[in-house]
């Protein structure tokens, strides 16, 4: 019967005596656990010759216990979407305890937010018994939660899952902190960098350390400017370093670039390090130096980095095209000094625009060297759009630049006048105010179109006593802005002329009116307490000072200011008076006016209680008791008293 069932599966008479001589627990095994067990190998896609060869090697896979948990877990949790092959290389072990806890091991990277239809491309891409079975369930919670402190660093293993088969402690952890060192320690910034290029991990972290230490030595550049070409162009990292970096650093060198110059340079053309020489970038230099650049310049350096995106084939159409259309070398030269991109732009797109320049808008074919960047917009949607608008009002004469570069929320013909609004939030959510003013942004976005322009149109942020902004907005946006959630309610910005000069003026009060009225009556406001309110158009607020004077007596001091102490400038000057002289009080005003105070405190007289001096300069009258209280405050609070 044994024989009968080692036939149905492939092995010959020899291979089943063979088998069973090594095995002889498998002669004592029934034949039902035997045909139960390879259905079960057959469920998870194990047939034919793949299953042939894994009881010949492996046999323990037809008595083992602890692969039925396996088994089970792929075929009904995972819906058999793990690779056959991948679960014939986890069966091809003897070390039958690798096999206990995978389905806990897996559900723990389920647990940690790796989607349930992404989980099968991870285990397919994985070492299994290196990156699960191999592993206790502590290890791989621990790799889980080091990648996931770099912002949302889960997603690295969803990108490169091999990055599983690596030791935390030995290989993962060194390299990701050495990356971190070098981003000046930005745990977020170097989350992206492993995002952009999770193969980064596959280098050695010594290949890693000589890349670093070349673009430190040779090309000058600090740690934070090499991140950031990492940043930009991490496949850096796997560009030779003799073959490819050191001579591209050396033309560059050559071209009379210092570190600065070539940090600017590798941000904006990163893919110059990776080019063939050979193959690409020597037949751009050609076209280059054919069209005028000289060699061993920045000019060429920077045309150079100007054209790595596109083909050599794709430049040599667009030199041509500009010479089809009368253009001489010496003209694309010229253009392209001034806007280099011209060069790796679209033929067919640049011949649709140079069309419609001659043929639609009646100009000549010299304007491009004045304005180059004509050829970088879009056909439809900004040269033709624009040229039609304004060619109703002001004609065909228009400045080519003027009509493209202005920015389209400025272009409108037809804008509906926009005026100030006040949206208040109520209490603030929370206290990060940068977050609180993104939120107020994408807010204003919502009913003006975009990000980019509520930026435009938001006029302040109210971030920190409450939540809301001040934006500019027709009084239909004001309307359906005031209609979102979270929004208390939208006001109509006003501005109130303040009227703060003369109180009692303002109040229709009058000093020599009747002794019945209120200003008498209430004896000129003597424990009234007075609110203030600042409309933030301007400082009204100023130092206290009392002109000390040794040779005059206190109470004469008033008579001693001069427009010359200029001690007094952006000050509110306090002086006592003995006697009510309508002459002397107005020179001692001009003075302290003349002086650059901002206002006068003039104590005179027991009898007299707070009131104000009709002068259009700032000036409050006091009593000789108020008047000392002030300057016992005064001379409390300076240190020059």
């Amino acid at each position: 019967m044994l024989f009968s069932f080692f036939r149905e599966i492939g092995l010959s008479e020899k291979e089943t005596d063979s088998l069973l001589d090594k095995n002889p627990t498998l002669r004592s095994t029934s034949l039902d656990r035997l045909r139960a067990r390879v259905l079960a190998l057959q469920s998870v896609g194990i047939n034919d010759f793949a299953l042939n060869r894994l009881v010949i090697k492996y046999p323990i896979v037809l008595i083992a216990e602890e692969i039925d948990s396996v088994i089970s877990f792929v075929r009904d949790d995972l819906e058999g979407k793990v690779k056959p092959s991948q679960l014939v290389r986890l069966f091809s072990t003897t070390e039958t305890r690798f096999w206990l806890g995978f389905d806990e091991k897996v559900n723990l990277l389920l647990h940690h937010e790796i989607l349930r239809e992404k989980i099968a491309h991870v285990l397919n891409n994985v070492n299994l018994i290196r990156a699960i079975c191999g592993k206790s369930v502590e290890e791989i919670e621990r790799t889980i939660a080091f990648l996931k402190s770099y912002h949302n660093g889960i997603e690295v293993i969803v990108r490169r899952p091999a990055i599983l088969n690596y030791y935390l402690d030995s290989q993962l952890m060194p390299k990701i902190q050495f990356l971190e060192e070098l981003s000046g320690g930005d745990k977020e910034a170097t989350g992206t960098l492993l995002r952009k290029l999770p193969a980064i991990l596959s280098y050695r972290l010594e290949h890693m350390e000589g890349h670093v230490e070349f673009l430190r030595s040779y090309a000058g550049l600090s740690d934070p400017e090499i991140f950031k070409i990492f940043l930009v162009f991490p496949n850096v990292i796997s560009t030779s370093k003799e073959r490819k970096l050191r001579p591209r650093v050396e033309f560059l060198k050559q071209c009379g670039l210092n570190s600065s110059d070539m940090f600017k340079f590798l941000t904006r053309a990163p893919l110059f390090l990776a080019l063939s020489f050979e193959d690409n970038l020597v037949y751009k230099l050609g076209f280059l130096v054919k069209i005028g650049y000289e060699y061993r310049t920045k000019e060429l350096a920077v045309a150079l980095g100007a054209v790595t995106r596109t083909s050599c084939e794709n430049m040599q159409k667009v030199i041509g095209l500009f010479l089809s259309y009368g253009l001489s070398c010496e003209d694309i030269f010229a253009m392209s000094k001034k806007h280099p991109q011209i060069l790796q732009y679209n033929p067919r797109s640049l011949e649709e625009k140079v069309e419609y320049l001659i043929e639609g808008m009646g100009r000549e074919v010299s304007e491009l060297l004045i304005f180059p960047a004509f050829l970088g917009y879009k056909l439809d949607d900004r040269i033709k759009h624009r040229y039609e608008v304004k060619k109703k009002t002001i004609g065909e004469g228009m400045n080519l630049n003027k009509l493209l570069s202005v920015s389209a929320n400025r272009f409108s013909t037809k804008r509906k006048p926009k005026k100030v609004y006040i949206v208040y939030m109520g209490k603030r959510q929370h206290p990060d105010v940068e977050l609180l003013t993104r939120t107020h942004h994408q807010m204003l976005a919502t009913v003006l179109g975009s990000e980019e322009t509520s930026k435009d149109y938001m006029v302040y942020s109210y971030k920190h006593g409450f939540s809301g902004f001040a934006a500019k907005m027709t009084e239909a946006q004001a309307h359906q802005l005031s209609k979102l959630p979270g929004v208390v309610h939208v006001t109509r910005n006003r501005f109130y002329k303040p009227q703060t000069t003369r109180s009692w003026d303002y109040l229709g009060l009058s000093f020599n009116g009747s002794p019945s009225n209120l200003l008498h009556t209430s004896k000129r406001g003597n424990g009234v307490i007075i609110g203030l309110l600042d409309t933030g158009e301007k400082e009204v607020s100023g130092t206290l000072i009392y002109p000390e004077v040794s040779d005059l007596m206190v109470s004469r001091n008033c008579e001693s200011l001069s427009s010359n102490d200029d001690w007094m400038a952006g000050k509110v000057v306090l002086c006592f008076a003995s006697e009510y002289n309508r002459s002397m009080l107005d020179d001692a005003i001009e003075s302290v006016k003349d002086a650059g105070a901002k206002g006068v405190i003039v104590a005179r007289s027991a009898r007299d209680y707070l009131y104000s001096y009709a002068t259009h300069f700032p000036c409050v009258q006091v009593s000789y008791e108020t008047g000392t209280q002030i300057l016992y405050y005064i001379r409390s609070t300076s240190i020059d008293c």
